[in-house]
């Protein structure tokens, strides 16, 4: 059995699984195909940038004329949320952008792979435990850097950054640390979230002052509830959250060269089964 085609099989799986646990299921092909066009416009602008389909053919609104009274930005992975370090920039002045991550994100290769491709200035600050990070951010925005966190969790994070939050789809992870980092730039948090037409031709870019951390809960509780086939990561959506109703037996079958197998998400067991 061929890795690509396997690594296929269980990703449509386990997306099924995501949307059958929060009761979302309806045509799990034509879900996932339009997630998988989400995907790839959103890593074709990663990669392509300013030739990419995102600049070159979708119409953008949302974004205030006056500039953010604050360098301090909240992102989710959801809808084409990379653009919006792009857009910030360009509109509003900013010298460059920083990164705030563990050294355990996987976000670290998309950062790299956009300082390259946006010809800009972008760069990651790492949270380490002696606190050499703090020093970081407050050069960041004293120097005119637009300061980013992803504080949802799709992988790449270690349980101490991690607490959870109960919503109707079962307890959300999220990373509260934004809290204390905006006592120390002495700034309060913008939440950036952009949300995509279902033609992909157009995108809204919505900000939201966030005072508490139940004011973020509830916009990404939300999403998730609203705008899942847009979020980046929903086939691994069992990390982000644990379902509140889980289906143990729900199985995923295909065949390859003559034999069927059945692929259980909940347990990530495949099995031979006999004709």
């Amino acid at each position: 059995m061929s890795n690509r085609y396997l690594k296929q099989q269980i990703q449509q799986a386990n997306f099924a699984y995501s949307l059958q646990c929060i009761n979302a299921l309806t045509d799990s092909h034509e879900q996932v195909s339009y997630w998988r066009r989400y995907k790839k416009l959103h890593g074709d602008f990663v990669t392509n940038n300013n030739s990419s389909e995102i600049l070159k053919a979708m119409s953008v609104s949302g974004f205030p004329d006056k500039k953010p009274d604050t360098s301090f930005f909240l992102l989710f992975h959801h809808g084409f949320y990379f653009t919006i370090p792009y857009w910030v920039i360009k509109k509003y002045g900013f010298k460059g952008a920083r990164f705030i991550m563990t050294k355990e994100s996987f976000d670290q290769k998309v950062i790299e792979q956009s300082a390259k491709d946006f010809n800009g200035d972008f760069d990651t600050i790492f949270i380490d435990d002696k606190g050499h990070f703090i020093h970081e951010i407050l050069e960041a925005k004293h120097n005119n850097y637009c300061i980013f966190l992803l504080v949802d969790i799709p992988f790449g994070y270690n349980s101490q950054s991690v607490e959870y939050y109960d919503s109707k789809l079962g307890q959300i992870k999220y990373r509260s640390g934004f809290l204390k980092i905006a006592k120390i730039l002495r700034q309060k948090p913008l939440l950036i979230t952009s949300h995509v037409d279902s033609s992909f031709k157009n995108i809204h870019y919505k900000f939201e002052k966030i005072d508490n951390k139940n004011q973020f809960l509830e916009t990404l509780e939300n999403i998730y509830s609203t705008e899942y086939l847009t979020l980046e990561r929903f086939d691994e959506f069992k990390k982000m959250c644990k379902f509140e109703n889980e289906h143990l037996d729900f199985s995923h079958e295909f065949t390859f060269e003559n034999q069927l197998y059945k692929f259980f998400p909940a347990t990530e067991k495949l099995y031979k089964v006999k004709v």
